[in-house]
């Protein structure tokens, strides 16, 4: 491919940029133009630069459409092994990344330049308890070739690119069957989660096999419109590996064909199920809840996108984890954020998941407050200046206006537990207690805890809950990120493991 030819692209880190189709001579119709692609980025010479190399290879990908096509988690991986080990073991000021990839070639091509000729990187044999040496390793195994050009300034490999779907996106995301045993096998059964993941799941090297993760974040209107922090979010979920992710906010979920979602997917290394759309909101409003699960541990049963009398309709999915015979329920909601009522109503419909026998998990922005005491206390209305947020997190009473905590009252009398709450009250963990939301919102009463996990029947399977608010998480949004932590054991034996073996 003549570099003369090529269509140099410059982006930014979580920017997409779509391609443009040209029009066929005498037709009326749009149709994309196989045509040569380029990117190039350069940054200083310094470690913490690789993840932002990283994130503008990701958003390449995501710009010429190739997301569906290429190992989106295999580019990032090569990206990050090829520019530490060029920052790390070269003396160069700067290091810079290409990817180039024309249609019909087959393979995308990724160079990383160093600047400093004379070193050329070789394949090492480290030792089990060596802790470097295995970068060059890792690109021979992942890559489809590799090698070193200008005398060792230049490394470059290829990454395969498969062929163009010919049949509907639909039909190709048709989730394969799991394989049998607990917490394997990479399928679903009947369910109609959309999305194919090509991440490896390497669980055994990055924590213990006794637990399992429950993220819960709201993304708050997708990071922006433009994806920024977009990138930023799905690098900080990925450190903590999740295996089950309540997301909210997923305004732009549904645009580009829903092209979004299976980015997220790849990113994980997950597969989500969307909410229903909401025939009776405008575009903008019709803000997107989903599910995603690791399906290597958990199968998707049934996906339940029936719209529901809810502000924003919650993404519902029943999962299977390994062989219990018991389902386990997995709901994310976003209750209404301007009418108590609605609140109300849609907190009754989460009840009709706990009727007895029933193993629901079900997390995401109440929009309302605990009806308990807790470390935060409730706004002091009287110096709250917002008078739109007010009347959206208020009710009338015969003493006057108070905090709305009445959805967080009708969840317990159901049978649900906030399971941060009977942790702290089980083992003392006052710090599950943080507030979530609420940190730049002046005018709003200060920082409270609105976005909750709740649980039926999983009592006394939370080991931990942890609310991550970093400068980090504010920059993707005002919300922060809850972990809850289960007993994997324990898990297996609340959905009927024992019996199972028994019979």
């Amino acid at each position: 491919m003549s570099m003369a030819t090529e269509k140099v692209t410059r982006f930014r880190p979580g920017t997409f940029v779509l391609p443009t189709p040209r029009r066929a001579r005498g037709s009326s119709m749009s149709v994309a133009v196989a045509a040569p692609k380029r990117m190039c980025a350069a940054v200083s010479a310094d470690p913490k630069y690789v993840r932002k190399l990283r994130r503008t290879g990701v958003a390449c990908l995501v710009g010429w459409g190739l997301v569906e096509r290429v190992d989106v988690s295999v580019v990032a991986l090569l990206i990050s092994e090829m520019a530490t080990n060029a920052i790390v073991h070269t003396c160069g000021k700067t290091v810079s990344l290409s990817l180039s990839y024309a249609e019909g070639d087959g393979e995308i091509r990724i160079e990383v330049r160093d600047g400093t000729p004379g070193r050329r990187p070789r394949l090492l044999a480290p030792d089990d308890d060596q802790e470097h040496g295995r970068g060059v390793l890792i690109v021979a195994a992942l890559a489809r070739s590799w090698g070193t050009g200008e005398e060792g300034a230049c490394t470059w490999c290829t990454v395969p690119v498969a062929d163009p779907p010919s049949v509907p996106a639909c039909a190709r995301r048709a989730l394969p069957p799991a394989e049998s045993g607990p917490g394997s096998g990479r399928g679903t059964g009947s369910g109609t989660a959309t999305g194919t993941t090509n991440s490896t799941y390497r669980k055994d090297s990055m924590r213990e096999h006794d637990v399992i993760t429950v993220a819960c974040w709201d993304f708050e209107n997708d990071s922006a419109p433009d994806g920024k922090n977009w990138h930023l979010a799905h690098e900080l979920l990925a450190d903590h590996q999740p295996d089950i992710f309540l997301r909210q906010g997923m305004t732009h979920g549904r645009t580009m064909g829903g092209r979004r979602l299976r980015v997220s997917e790849d990113l994980l290394g997950m597969r989500g199920a969307l909410s229903a759309p909401n025939r009776n909101a405008v575009a903008y409003r019709d803000i997107a809840t989903a599910v995603f699960v690791r399906p290597e541990v958990f199968r998707i049963l049934a996906v339940y996108p029936v719209a529901k009398p809810w502000w924003l309709h919650p993404a519902h999915v029943v999962l299977r984890f390994g062989e219990c015979p018991t389902p386990l329920n997995v709901v994310s909601f976003s209750l209404c954020g301007f009418d108590p009522h609605t609140r109300e109503s849609e907190a009754r419909w989460l009840t009709t998941l706990a009727e007895p026998g029933a193993v629901t998990l079900a997390g995401g922005n109440t929009n309302s407050y605990p009806y308990r005491p807790e470390p935060v206390e409730l706004p002091d209305w009287a110096q709250v200046t917002d008078l739109a947020h007010e009347c959206g997190r208020t009710v009338r009473t015969r003493d006057g206006w108070i905090a709305d905590t009445r959805p967080d009252e009708v969840l317990a009398m159901a049978g649900y537990r906030d399971l941060a709450r009977d942790l702290c009250a089980r083992i003392g963990r006052s710090k599950a207690l943080a507030p979530t939301a609420g940190f730049r919102g002046l005018g709003r009463g200060g920082p409270e805890r609105v976005d909750r996990v709740y649980g039926v029947g999983l009592s006394e399977v939370v080991t931990s809950v942890e609310v991550v608010n970093t400068h980090q998480t504010r920059e993707v949004s005002d919300h922060a990120l809850v972990l809850v932590r289960l007993h994997r054991a324990r898990l297996a034996a609340r959905l009927g493991a024992e019996q199972a073996q028994a019979a």
